[in-house]
């Protein structure tokens, strides 16, 4: 899921006396740290980012997978609950406790590049732009039967969006440690068995945990563990199912979580919606671009069980990606140009270091003209390029720009691309199914400013890319 893109806010100001807390009086100033939760992805180290909110994780208690853990284990791409304190003005806080728990780990049983997803213990993981991997590339390198870790976003199919993928394994052993979480149907309670997704769980030599005294039911969200020789087909036999608990903020906490949305129901008054399994409330009238399936930031306060919305983020989706050297850097502006193409780095970017180095705490003021880097991103209202992922690789001689095309010229053998002429004479033609077509089948389907174009190659001077290959990726509205 993991765009980070904001293209829309609505702002909400929902039963102001319930969501301050206080019931009249002279009022004084309001408290600038407030007691709160939030829900997300990791963005940054060094500390650590989460909604745009730089969290000091010092003294908190860190809980990774169930088990006690330390700063080091948390990483960029992680989705995490941070409970403590946030200082809304300066989008600072203090963490009293982080806790990660991954959506899936398990061995992939299948990989479908063209879609960009694949398969693990009967669960579509879906690969982002914006997806961060770990002691692997990208989808490519992975292959059936690797062990690997998911966390992110389920969508309304069940799918998980994933917003971080790290191999485990090459290859699983009887006793490597499986786990599953997402929504129970089809159960059958006399042959104690139940889905998620594509997986059967036989759960009747598991233990349950956390469950009320009626037990396992349709529409609860668990968390299956097993191990890998439990496992046959798409079959696994439990050894524990735990009933997994909502947010769990108290009553009046600032609430700010990240997700997909789903449960959409439009009301005359009020909305409501489900958004990594917080139940939102916000006022209908403002939800222009809310529905389904849509990335959204929620920020807000817990309401009787409910998160009652002050401000709704619309994500948007990530078209632009550039790779190559920096040209330019200037980290008190938050910008970095590469291949001459300046970008803006904000709260909200995430940041890795994927080189050899692997500096942990890696921002923007240790990039350095020169540096590789792969940047994932959109275009705001400006046309500004805004940085959605930000990673350092090692040097390569290779060169992506990808992004609406703005010209085209079939005689000229050009098309530009963010301000940059691409020279295609000699490169390889490719439709949106990555399948070979003619110059003229290239050039006859682009529509200036939105059709969106891929352009590979390793030789850029003078602002302009000889391209080995250009691939027609999308229509945009």
């Amino acid at each position: 899921m993991k765009t980070k893109g904001i293209i829309a806010t609505v702002i909400a100001i929902i039963l102001a006396m319930a969501i301050s807390g206080c019931g009249g009086g002279d009022g004084g100033p309001a408290p600038t740290a407030v007691q709160g939760v939030s829900k997300g992805v990791i963005t940054g180290l060094g500390s650590i980012m989460v909604n745009g909110v730089r969290f000091n994780v010092g003294g908190a208690s860190i809980q990774v997978d169930d088990n006690p853990g330390i700063e080091n284990d948390l990483q960029v791409g992680m989705v995490v609950t941070v409970r403590g304190t946030i200082d809304v003005a300066s989008r600072t806080g203090n963490a009293a406790s982080v806790e990660f728990a991954d959506n899936l780990e398990g061995p992939v049983t299948s990989i479908d590049l063209a879609a960009n997803t694949l398969a693990v213990l009967g669960q579509t993981v879906k690969v982002l732009p914006a997806t961060i991997f770990e002691d692997t590339t990208d989808l490519t390198t992975l292959a059936v039967g690797n062990v690997v870790e998911v966390s992110g976003f389920p969508d309304a199919t069940g799918a998980v969006q994933a917003s971080r993928i790290e191999l485990k394994l090459t290859a699983p052993a009887a006793a490597t440690p499986v786990e599953v979480k997402g929504t129970v149907a089809n159960l059958d309670s006399t042959a104690r068995t139940f889905t998620v997704g594509a997986l059967t769980v036989v759960y009747g030599s598991a233990t349950l945990r956390d469950f009320p005294a009626s037990g396992i039911d349709n529409g609860q969200f668990v968390e299956v563990k097993s191990t890998f020789g439990q496992l046959t087909g798409t079959i696994l036999t439990a050894v524990t199912v735990e009933l997994e608990p909502g947010i769990a903020a108290a009553e009046n906490d600032r609430v700010e979580v990240e997700g997909i949305v789903t449960n959409f129901v439009a009301g005359a008054a009020t909305s409501t919606f489900t958004v990594n399994g917080v139940n939102v409330s916000a006022a209908n009238t403002l939800l222009a671009g809310v529905s389904n399936g849509v990335a959204v930031e929620v920020e807000g306060n817990f309401v009787g069980g409910v998160l009652v919305a002050t401000e709704v983020k619309l994500e948007e989706e990530d078209i632009i990606k550039i790779e190559g050297d920096v040209t330019a850097v200037d980290a008190t502006a938050n910008t970095v140009a590469v291949l001459g193409i300046p970008v803006l780095v904000t709260a909200t970017t995430e940041l890795k270091d994927g080189s050899s180095v692997q500096l942990r705490t890696f921002s923007l003021a240790n990039v350095a003209i020169g540096n590789h880097l792969e940047i994932v991103g959109f275009l705001d209202a400006g046309g500004n390029v805004v940085a959605s992922k930000l990673e350092r690789r090692n040097p390569d001689v290779r060169k992506i720009i990808q992004g609406p095309a703005s010209a085209a010229s079939e005689a000229g053998n050009t098309v530009t691309i963010l301000g940059v002429t691409v020279n295609t004479a000699g490169a390889q033609f490719e439709d949106m199914n990555d399948a070979p077509i003619t110059a003229a089948a290239f050039f006859g389907a682009i529509i200036p400013d939105r059709t969106v174009v891929k352009a590979r190659g390793t030789v850029f001077a003078n602002n302009t890319l000889a391209a080995t290959e250009v691939e027609l990726e999308e229509q945009l509205p």
